[in-house]
């Protein structure tokens, strides 16, 4: 029998919550406020309802836990209604470790289709942990419960969502995980997607729509002509870079924690977040989208818009990184 409870690291197997349970209900059908409170007079412990109640432990019932529930009285069980009386899973983000180190941020003036806010400037980036995936609607639903996307699926990128939006998911994720999310900032997001090269891409001087989602009517360098999808594509489904992240090319534009400035005159070298400029209520969007031409998906691309963002921002999305130590 696979393990239930995330509890375990607190001495709690199935079969002493199952002992739980039994002992405490004798009478009346079994609800989600009787199992925490059997649960939470047995540890003695006020806090972990308050856990259990935010979701910040989680549950996965199977059918020999569901059988031992209605063998205790509670009448016939389904696996889907015993769910209900339990908090979700946690949403799983896997993150990718990024040693950090110094590079040229921005691009050179001999970089094809480059914009004048790119100005090439050295920056050094501490290390970091980023999402290896664009967060996905499924991860999304799980922290907010809702799914604003317009093109909608499971393991798609969540999108038509604003900065604002974003932000309140890093920090609701954090609540639920008791670990600190928040979106990357310009420049380790730079120094991610470039995962060591100083190309105009990750993988080199071309780009064709093999490798990422975006319209392959307009490929980069001597890529040939390819295919304009017209939508998100599930993620991790085109090659990782050098550092085994997806998607940093294309799919959706990529949030990012700083405000938009149209010059890097003044920007940090550190590698932490510009939070004052031109317009403080423009921030950074970077990595193109499905319908971009190439030259918007190139690791300097740069585009500011509002933290409101717009009703129809369905090539919008994000990833998050995970504040550890090194």
């Amino acid at each position: 029998m696979k393990t239930l409870w995330l509890l375990i690291v607190m001495g709690l197997s199935v079969v002493a919550v199952l002992r739980i349970v039994e002992a405490q209900e004798r009478r009346g059908p079994l609800t989600r406020e009787k199992i925490e409170g059997a649960i939470v007079k047995r540890i003695g412990d006020s806090t972990l309802a308050t856990e259990i109640r935010t979701h910040q432990l989680a549950f996965t019932p199977d059918d020999e836990f569901v059988k031992k529930l209605s063998d205790l009285g509670a009448g016939p069980l389904t696996i889907k209604e015993v769910k209900k009386l339990l908090p979700p899973p946690l949403p799983q983000i896997e993150m990718v470790n990024v040693s950090g180190g110094s590079f040229q941020m921005g691009s050179p003036d001999t970089e094809v289709d480059r914009d004048k806010d790119e100005a090439r400037h050295s920056v050094t980036v501490p290390y970091f942990a980023i999402g290896k995936y664009e967060v996905t609607q499924a991860q999304w639903r799980a922290v907010m419960g809702t799914n604003p996307s317009h093109f909608e699926g499971d393991d798609l990128p969540v999108e038509n969502v604003s900065w604002n939006d974003a932000k309140a998911f890093c920090s609701k994720l954090s609540q639920m995980t008791r670990k600190t999310y928040r979106l990357p900032t310009e420049a380790e997001w730079e120094y991610a997607c470039r995962a060591g090269s100083d190309k105009p891409f990750a993988f080199g001087s071309s780009l064709s729509s093999a490798q990422a989602n975006f319209d392959g009517n307009y490929p980069y360098g001597n890529a040939a002509i390819g295919i304009a999808r017209g939508k998100t594509t599930p993620v991790g489904i085109f090659p990782p870079n050098g550092f085994g992240i997806y998607d940093m090319h294309g799919n959706v534009w990529e949030w990012c924690e700083d405000v938009y400035n149209e010059r890097y005159d003044g920007a940090p070298t550190d590698g932490s977040a510009w939070l004052s400029g031109e317009d403080s209520t423009r921030h950074v969007l970077r990595g193109g989208y499905w319908g971009s031409k190439s030259r918007n998906c190139r690791s300097a691309d740069r585009l500011g818009n509002g933290p409101a963002g717009d009703p129809d921002f369905y090539f919008v999305g994000f990833r998050v990184v995970l504040v550890t130590r090194n």
